[in-house]
């Protein structure tokens, strides 16, 4: 579950990045598949003009979107150790 929401995130932030960054001019074919995700958008990169700029927009989206999910997931992390340790801590110290 936890990957499940994490990609979800990422998706969401590729997606809402791309779309504000995306060259403007681009046929509607070419923005819906470079929105589906960075492989699709890999295939465009030689049969699209302007397809330097949509790339470079494409590996920025993807970049920001994995830094957000890596650092959601550290946190979640963070909070679970945190929580361990307050749970489990209580327990040893009873006895």
């Amino acid at each position: 579950m936890g990957i499940a929401l994490l990609g979800s995130l990422a998706t969401l932030f590729y997606r809402s990045t791309l779309g504000a960054t995306m060259p403007t001019g681009l046929p509607r074919s070419v923005v819906e598949t470079a929105m589906r995700g960075i492989g699709d958008a890999a295939t465009l990169s030689g049969t699209v003009p302007g397809a330097s700029a949509l790339m470079t927009a494409v590996r920025a989206a993807y970049t920001g979107a994995t830094e957000i999910a890596f650092f959601v997931a550290a946190g979640l992390m963070i909070l679970s150790a945190a929580g361990a340790i307050l749970i489990f801590g209580r327990k040893g110290r009873a006895r």
